[in-house]
């Protein structure tokens, strides 16, 4: 099944036969746009796919991260990848979609897409 996990330092590649995608939000309270990036690599190093977009209106830094973490495991999801490690910078939210931590209620619609999202990502 695809992991999720979070890590703030430098990046490891994945082992052999997976991908990894990073994606990380900004959010500042005095902005009204907020940014969202992921890109996806393999073992060693390539790049395979990234998308960065502006979004307006969002409400602080865990929306975002959620947000961005939505739209990368959709999309590679839709490509119908297997094997991916998603990493992402919040701790908080890695906790809340694997169960550890309970989800916040204005997340949960957002982390259930997630989780669906997630399981067509699971291994053969």
């Amino acid at each position: 099944s695809p992991i999720l996990t979070n890590r703030s330092c430098s990046w490891n590649p994945p082992s052999k036969n997976w991908l990894k995608c990073n994606s990380s939000g900004t959010w500042n309270k005095n902005k009204e746009n907020s940014g969202l990036g992921w890109i996806c690599r393999d073992e060693k190093c390539h790049v395979l796919w990234t998308g960065a977009r502006t979004v307006t209106r969002l409400v602080s830094t865990i929306i975002t991260e959620t947000e961005v973490l939505e739209w990368s495991a959709e999309t590679l999801a839709g490509f119908g990848y297997k094997n991916i490690i998603f990493e992402s910078d919040s701790l908080t939210l890695v906790k809340m979609i694997n169960g550890v931590e309970e989800v916040w209620p204005m997340l949960q619609p957002t982390i259930e897409v997630i989780r669906q999202s997630l399981s067509q990502i699971q291994s053969l």
